[in-house]
């Protein structure tokens, strides 16, 4: 992808892009409104070193493609308070990178095209590119685009209506998964300028009829999976989806537990629900005991491994964040929020940007709550003869597990390690 802007200068050859990562972020902003109605490359987006310097890094990337995104500048004031001529992005941006942005909002604003080796040239029309260089070399790319800006200029009202159309049909359209309205209408301009650049093609002769419908379904297609990609990203980065993600893994790697409705350990998938199981071997503590009283006791040869000696004891760990009833989950919003962000900032994870009444908000909007009030995203449960405020939720919203539990548990490692060293002794 770095190498792809390079074709576009006469001097194809050339490896320095207009803009940098390096760059500051008031060096971008000035470069995005100057670079009116063209496409600005910015290159090598990287996000390293210490956490202060990621945070940075994603602080000034966040800065740039939200201005991008909302076509506005940040306006300042002059020292008599006067209002300066705010800098607004009036071209486009084309960032490469190894790294992607962080931010769910910020995500819908952009499209990520994750590119690999031979993804633009295939390996067997690796030729093409030495020849693109050299029609940028010679400048016939140059002729192409000023063609096409000719072209659009005398056009431009039937232009921006195929645009506008495209852009409205993009968001009946079917994607085949959950993209954002933002993300839709990103699809529709590169739908309509798709069809600009055709209709161009077509007008001085480049391209057939039947090579028009090719590459139109081709785009097609190639659209509705950029949409599914995009749409697994912004997934990932959703709020909702990270704060289940991390109470998740923080009850399963014991720093927070769930109880039954009664306060009590729960009957079944105990340790995938924050609890830790301890074996005793109770008949050796009883002789101890024992000895005591009695100096002299009548050793009996014992088996060491024999089953009446062990009882399991259940110990919870960490903090109660909810309460578990057959497949119903009730999380206190509160202290399961607390805990989120406490993982997170444990395993160095990006903290949540949400409080609890957003996350509530958020999780009834996405229809993952179980049961709610009308007016309330929360609702009222019976723990212990106390009536408590609780997210309802089904279990496998947050936790999956299969239903047989000797195969989800750590009991069956141990019985399966004890049954295996009973064999070896020949029992």
């Amino acid at each position: 992808m770095t190498d792809s802007p390079r074709v576009a200068p006469k001097n194809g050859r050339a490896r320095n892009l207009p803009g940098s990562w390096l760059s500051t972020s008031n060096s971008l902003l000035s470069m995005m409104a100057l670079a009116r109605n063209v496409l600005l490359p910015i290159d090598d987006f990287v996000v390293a070193g210490s956490q202060s310097d990621i945070d940075r890094g994603n602080r000034e990337a966040d800065r740039i493609f939200r201005a991008q995104g909302n076509r506005a500048g940040r306006g300042r004031c002059n020292r008599d308070g006067t209002p300066k001529e705010t800098l607004a992005p009036q071209g486009l941006i084309l960032s490469t990178g190894e790294s992607n942005p962080e931010g769910h909002s910020l995500l819908s604003r952009i499209l990520l095209l994750e590119v690999s080796p031979g993804d633009v040239i295939p390996p067997e029309d690796s030729g093409k590119f030495d020849e693109l260089v050299q029609m940028g070399d010679s400048g016939s790319l140059a002729s192409i685009m000023s063609g096409f800006i000719h072209f659009y200029t005398y056009q431009r009202p039937i232009v921006l209506d195929l645009i506008k159309s495209l852009k409205l049909e993009a968001r009946k359209a079917d994607w085949g998964c959950n993209c954002l309205p933002r993300t839709v209408d990103i699809l529709g301009e590169l739908n309509g300028g798709f069809h600009a650049f055709i209709a161009f093609a077509k007008r001085v002769g480049a391209i057939s009829d039947s090579k028009t419908s090719e590459l139109v379904e081709l785009l097609q297609e190639t659209l509705c999976e950029v949409a599914r990609e995009q749409s697994l990203v912004t997934e990932e980065a959703d709020p909702v989806e990270q704060f289940l993600q991390y109470i998740s893994s923080a009850l399963i790697a014991g720093q927070c537990h769930l109880r039954d409705l009664e306060n009590e350990k729960p009957a079944d998938y105990e340790t995938v629900l924050g609890w830790r199981v301890f074996r005793i071997d109770h008949k050796t503590q009883k002789e101890d005991n024992s000895s005591e009283s009695n100096p002299n006791p009548k050793k009996e040869p014992v088996n060491a491994f024999s089953e009446q000696n062990f009882q399991d004891h259940f110990i919870a760990q960490g903090e109660c964040i909810g309460w578990i009833d057959d497949d119903d989950i009730y999380l206190s919003i509160s202290q399961s929020l607390e805990e989120a962000q406490r993982y997170a900032k444990s395993t160095r994870l990006k903290p949540l940007p949400l409080s609890d009444k957003t996350l509530g908000k958020q999780m009834k909007a996405k229809e993952l709550l179980k049961n709610s009030e009308t007016d309330r995203c929360t609702t009222r449960v019976c723990v212990a003869g106390s009536m408590t405020r609780v997210l309802h939720i089904e279990r496998q919203t947050l936790l999956e597990y299969k239903t047989d539990k000797a195969s989800t548990t750590e009991e069956y490692a141990f019985e399966r390690e004890k049954h295996d060293f009973m064999k070896l002794l020949g029992e």
